[in-house]
């Protein structure tokens, strides 16, 4: 029977029991750590690839990414990546008014070149009015202009006048007003909907009734918000200008025009008496009937 060769005995310098100490001492708590952080890299990397320039953070409890100051640079400058969205700019509500008076020498030429204008412009004429005076005629006219030709016809209006004596326009903003009424519908609207829904869960009359007294109050309240959501888009739609206007007055005041305003004031002093005498006359025809009979009642006496 053969011996078992000796164990060989292996001398080891300073180096070796440096290198030596180096290694691990138990390779297989090694090779379990690496077998589990393989797959956590390999996510990491993978979500390094979806999203690039991200840093990974660290916490006790969890990891998260977060985007450094480089990411957020490269996104500024990266081709194709969409803006961050603004809101869209408040589209104001004006409510455009205005008043004109001026004199001209035909008023009747005027109303009519007036009223052409309006119908070419798209507007409308809502009053129209006229006052007679001894010495002048007196227009008014009550206008309705879409808001974007308002100008278009205050321009066009006071090229045609002869001497304006006044104008005045002003410009009321109702935006606020307005977006606060677009709220309160949206909102009712919102309730509305929720009490329908509760409406068909109702299990009992009681609560049929119930429900249906609130959609009824509701439902007034959303009409009369709506009404004044229509008169303020109106009136933001629809500018309004008032356009009064007059001849010129006769400016001869010597002895001829004296002398005729006399004639003509004299003429209307003539009719006047003559209509007066006229609706005397149930009292004209009683008169000779009365007389004969105080005649003949004294001769008897």
């Amino acid at each position: 029977m053969t011996n078992p060769a000796p164990p060989t005995l292996i001398s080891v310098t300073a180096s070796d029991s440096t290198a030596a100490s180096r290694l691990p001492p138990n390779p297989k708590p090694y090779t379990m750590t690496r077998a589990l952080l393989l797959p956590t890299l390999t996510l990491l990397l993978a979500c390094g690839r979806t999203n690039p320039g991200m840093e990974l953070q660290t916490t006790n409890d969890s990891l998260a990414f977060a985007p450094s100051e480089n990411t957020r640079e490269f996104r500024k400058q990266e081709p194709g990546t969409p803006a961050e969205a603004t809101p869209p700019p408040i589209e104001r509500q004006i409510i455009r008014q205005g008043d004109i008076s001026f004199q001209t020498d035909d008023a009747a030429k005027t109303r009519s070149e007036i009223r052409r204008t309006v119908a070419a412009l798209g507007g409308q004429i809502s009053g129209d009015n006229a006052y007679a005076s001894t010495d002048r005629t007196e227009y008014r006219l009550d206008i309705r202009i879409p808001a974007q030709r308002f100008d278009t016809l205050l321009l066009r209006i006071s090229e045609k006048a002869g001497h304006i004596e006044s104008r005045n326009i002003s410009a009321q903003d109702v935006t606020s007003e307005y977006i606060d009424v677009q709220a309160r519908i949206r909102t009712q609207k919102q309730l509305e909907a929720r009490y329908l829904e509760l409406l068909k869960k109702a299990s009992t009359v009681e609560e049929m009734l119930a429900i249906e007294r609130e959609l009824g109050t509701l439902r007034a309240e959303i009409e009369s918000v709506e009404g004044r959501m229509k008169y303020l888009s109106d009136q933001v739609a629809m500018s309004s200008l008032t356009v009064n206007f007059h001849e010129k007055a006769a400016s001869g005041l010597g002895f001829s025009h004296a002398l005729g305003q006399a004639l003509r004031e004299g003429w209307k002093n003539i009719l006047s008496f003559t209509l007066a005498l006229v609706s005397f006359w149930p009292f004209l025809a009683i008169a000779p009937v009365a007389i004969w009979g105080f005649r003949k009642w004294r001769s008897k006496a």
